[in-house]
C-alpha cells in the first residue's frame, strides 16, 4: 500500500518505502475532516493527481473521484483556472476528457482509446430498452444512434483470470 502525505513546507517527515511526502501549499477549502482526520477534498486530490500523473492516469483518477463526489467538479474547474502551479498547463485537456459516469479504470481507458482514435465520445452507462420500452440492461459505453454498445468485462477484483481447456 502506498500512502501520500501533503505537507505545507520543506520541514517535517521524509519519504520512506510506502510513504511519499509531497510539499505543496494547502489553501483554504482544500481540507476536509473525515472522522477527525484532516484529508484533502476530492477536488484537491483530483487536482494534485491530475497535475502529477501521466494523462491517462490523470483522467482515470479524476473520473473515479468525481464519480463519488460529483459536486466537487466546479471546485476542481476553479482550481485548474485559478492556480498556476507546476503541472497545471495540461489540466484543461484532462478536464475535457473527464467522464465521472465511468465506473472503472478500464472503461476510462477504452473511452480514451476510442476518442484518441478520432471517434466522438461515447455515452457512458447507457440504458438499453427493447421495442416496448422495457429496460433490458446497461452497457458501459454506447453510440446510441449507431445502436452500438461496448462492454468491458474484466476479472473480479482480486481474482485471477482462468481459462477452460
Amino acid at each position: 500500500m502506498l500512502v501520500e502525505v501533503t505537507v505545507p513546507r520543506r520541514a517535517g517527515p521524509r519519504s520512506r518505502p510506502g510513504l511519499t511526502i509531497v510539499h505543496s501549499a494547502r489553501l483554504r477549502g482544500d481540507i476536509d475532516l473525515v472522522d477527525g482526520v484532516p484529508v484533502t477534498t476530492a477536488a484537491r486530490t483530483a487536482f494534485d493527481l491530475a497535475r502529477r500523473s501521466p494523462f491517462v492516469e490523470a483522467v482515470i483518477a479524476c473520473d473515479a473521484l468525481l464519480n463519488v463526489a460529483p459536486r466537487d467538479r466546479p471546485e476542481l474547474e476553479r482550481m485548474v483556472r485559478d492556480r498556476v502551479w507546476p503541472g497545471t498547463a495540461r489540466l484543461p485537456e484532462v478536464l475535457e476528457a473527464i467522464d465521472p459516469r465511468s465506473e472503472s479504470p478500464m472503461e476510462t481507458r477504452v473511452r480514451l482509446i476510442l476518442v484518441g482514435d478520432g471517434l466522438p465520445p461515447p455515452v457512458s452507462q447507457y440504458d438499453v430498452f427493447d421495442e416496448y420500452g422495457r429496460w433490458v440492461g446497461r452497457v458501459d459505453l454506447a453510440y446510441p444512434v449507431k445502436k452500438l454498445g461496448i462492454e468491458y468485462e474484466g476479472a473480479p477484483f482480486g481474482e485471477g483470470v482462468t481459462s477452460r481447456r
